[in-house]
């Protein structure tokens, strides 16, 4: 299966997926799709998602198949993480609506200067927050990935973007893709 044009194909027959999982065939790592929101958090952040997963799933599917090995450092990471995730889904409603006047002035008009993508084009946009800058780059651009770690983000972008899309949830610090995927 692989996505194309906001939708994903299985041997070239379109296929929209709302809920669901993706299984990787490089790594055989199972990806869990939630209303419309591919879930690529490691397994360090995952969290209360991981118990929502396999009461959905059951244990059939293994989030990771090998044992990572956690050092202090890395724990204490990943709990400042989870703080920031915890902390971005409690202000996402606030960021969306006191924020943008704010944004829309400043970062948004410099994006729309600066950025000037062809309708061939794909975009990955780390850390899209509520999909404000989003809206603005997605009808110009053939595929569109906007990725985020906060749920609560995610949710009140997919009110913002139109349904093709691709929303994940994710660490941009740690994202399980290809070098090169895209590039700038």
């Amino acid at each position: 299966m692989r996505y194309h044009n906001g939708s994903f194909y299985d041997d070239g027959i379109r296929s929209e997926i709302i809920n669901g999982i993706l299984l990787c065939d490089s790594c055989e790592r199972w990806y869990p799709i939630e209303d419309r929101v591919l879930v690529f958090l490691p397994d360090n952040l995952i969290g209360e998602d991981r118990s929502n997963f396999k009461s959905k799933y059951g244990n059939d599917f293994l989030i990771n198949k090998e044992r990572i090995e956690t050092t202090r450092d890395r724990q204490y990471e990943d709990s400042l993480k989870v703080r920031e995730i915890r902390q971005r889904d409690e202000e996402a409603n606030i960021y969306h609506t006191f924020g943008s006047d704010f944004h829309d002035g400043t970062e948004r008009g410099h994006f729309l200067r600066i950025i000037k993508p062809e309708n061939k084009d794909v975009i990955v946009e780390l850390g899209c927050g509520t999909g404000r800058i989003t809206r603005d780059f997605a009808d110009r651009v053939v595929d569109y990935i906007a990725i985020d770690f906060s749920g609560k983000s995610l949710e009140l972008a997919k009110k913002e973007v139109r349904a093709d899309v691709l929303l994940v949830k994710g660490d941009v610090c740690n994202l399980p893709v290809k070098d090169r995927v895209a590039s700038q």
